[in-house]
């Protein structure tokens, strides 16, 4: 028995020039001496799956969370590389070579030039997606910029009738509160604004979710999205889904790196304007010089900063011999370049954007959204704009220091809610208080994190050759036994009791 994957009639791409784009919009595939545009032509190749085929780069993936934009759930599937130019001879031998993805912006702008150029790019990227798409349009929505950006493009841009709109949103955490403020100036009625929440808790995915990932993916998704709210749209009618992903890693970036160019350049009155003052930019540039002469300083630093997330090792320490000796060499550590304020700006903006769990998400979403019978958009992942945005004087992407997303907010002012085109900041006061969201947030990990336990009975046996379970199970019992268990450590447990569900359920399927 084996498992039977998503397919559709292959169609191999004949010998010629091809091109891969930097978000996996326009993916390449080779199977054996074939290359196909899809992972469903791609999995029509390959044929049923086996637990011999599952390739370890995919499972390191998977519980390390170390997204990998690279491997595929199967060694017999080969991605070809983002951002490259493919040549597929007439031998069906591949040759992929690099180009930059972000090259060829527009050249430096003044700010109220540049604020119309990327006004109309947006517009134009929302136009062309809404291409072929009569019907009902969803959008994600929530109080931040990005997605507020692209509703308002929607509507306050092209004029596209409100009616016509259908939103998605998660109200908790303080999200309510803004956005029941935001949706008259998008012009929206209740009846339009769906909320949709999360799970009760992160662990133990359900057997339904467990399926529909791999009848959409053929494999446990690296990040997946949210097939039920993604159903709930295409219940409205929606045809294209828009989503405000990507802005945070450019378009709306926040600016803490700015100072490191003002540093670089010299620029030192600018550097006591933008810090506040001369002894907070005394501080600041001595830490951004140092940075600039050491680039292995300022990982460190920035590596300290990581052990508060909530991730856990879990599976990683929990290896058998076997184990380690198979998935050992692709376990590779992850450097959080979203939190790395030590680079130049536009350094920040390329590592950020053409990051792969940037890419995995993109895709994964996109796929997802198909197989509900919907496009997906993320207007803000335009190559283009991003491009120009690297040839621009980094001061312009904020007024001071954690005055950022300066260069979005003016741009887009025409489409953002008042409060939004003064605010930068992603902070929100959830009801009760911070610390109260906190400890209820630990409460339902908690919760979610003993039934994840008393399921891991019925873990597939197949795992023991690569885990020590009772290991995993014996630590998940410490952290519930903890009077006072840190978030880092309910969440980053729970988060690991959760790939192994998943893959138990891959390891089942595989098996029949």
């Amino acid at each position: 028995m084996a498992l039977h994957l998503p397919s559709t009639d292959p169609q191999p791409l004949a010998a010629g020039l091809y091109q891969t784009d930097a978000f996996h919009r326009q993916p390449l595939f080779a199977v054996g001496s074939k290359v196909v545009r899809s992972w469903t032509e791609a999995h029509a190749l390959h044929g049923d799956a086996r637990p011999d085929d599952v390739n370890p780069a995919y499972v390191a993936a998977l519980i390390s969370g170390n997204h990998s934009a690279e491997a595929a759930p199967y060694t017999r599937i080969r991605r070809l590389p983002r951002a490259h130019q493919v040549l597929v001879g007439r031998d069906g031998a591949v040759q992929a070579s690099a180009y930059d993805p972000l090259a060829g912006g527009a050249a430096a702008m003044e700010p109220e030039a540049l604020h119309q150029f990327l006004r109309q790019g947006l517009v134009d990227h929302v136009q062309q997606a809404l291409g072929g798409h009569n019907g009902a349009i969803g959008c994600e929505h929530s109080s931040g910029l990005d997605s507020n950006a692209v509703l308002g493009a929607l509507v306050h841009g092209l004029g596209v009738e409100p009616q016509r709109l259908h939103t998605l949103s998660q109200e908790g955490g303080g999200e309510g509160a803004p956005l029941q403020t935001f949706r008259p100036f998008h012009r929206l009625l209740p009846e339009q604004c769906h909320r949709f929440e999360p799970g009760d808790a992160e662990g133990e995915p359900g057997i339904d979710l467990r399926q529909q990932q791999l009848n959409v993916f053929g494999a446990p998704a690296q990040i997946g999205g949210n097939s039920q709210a993604v159903a709930l749209l295409r219940q409205q009618g929606c045809t294209v889904l828009f989503s405000g992903f990507g802005g945070d890693q450019a378009l709306s970036h926040n600016a803490a790196n700015v100072p490191t160019d003002l540093v670089a350049q010299g620029r030192w009155a600018e550097l006591v304007q933008w810090m506040g003052g001369g002894r907070r930019a005394l501080k600041t540039g001595a830490g951004r010089a140092l940075a600039l002469a050491s680039r292995s300083w300022a990982e460190q630093k920035v590596l300290r900063l990581t052990r508060e997330f909530c991730h856990s090792d879990l599976l990683e320490r929990s290896l058998t011999a076997e184990g380690r000796s198979w998935l050992g060499p692709f376990l590779k550590e992850q450097y959080p370049w979203e939190i790395d304020g030590y680079l130049a700006q536009h350094q920040s903006i390329r590592q950020r954007v053409l990051a792969d769990w940037v890419a995995v998400r993109a895709e994964e979403e996109t796929r997802l959204a198909a197989a509900h019978g919907m496009a997906k958009a993320f207007p803000l992942l335009d190559e283009g704009l991003i491009a120009t945005l690297l040839q621009q004087d980094p001061a312009l992407f904020g007024e001071s220091a954690g005055r950022g997303r300066l260069l979005h907010r003016r741009a887009f002012a025409p489409f953002l809610p008042p409060f939004l085109r003064d605010n930068p900041t992603k902070d929100r006061d959830p009801e009760g208080g911070l610390e109260q969201w906190r400890r209820d947030l630990v409460i339902q990990q908690r919760d979610g994190l003993e039934r994840s336990l008393t399921a891991s009975a019925d873990w597939h046996p197949g795992l023991s050759r690569h885990w020590d379970l009772p290991a995993i199970r014996q630590e998940t019992e410490r952290v519930l036994a903890s009077a006072d268990p840190t978030m880092k450590k309910v969440m980053g447990t729970s988060r690991s009791l959760g790939s192994m569900s998943q893959l138990s359920g891959w390891w089942q399927a595989l098996e029949g």
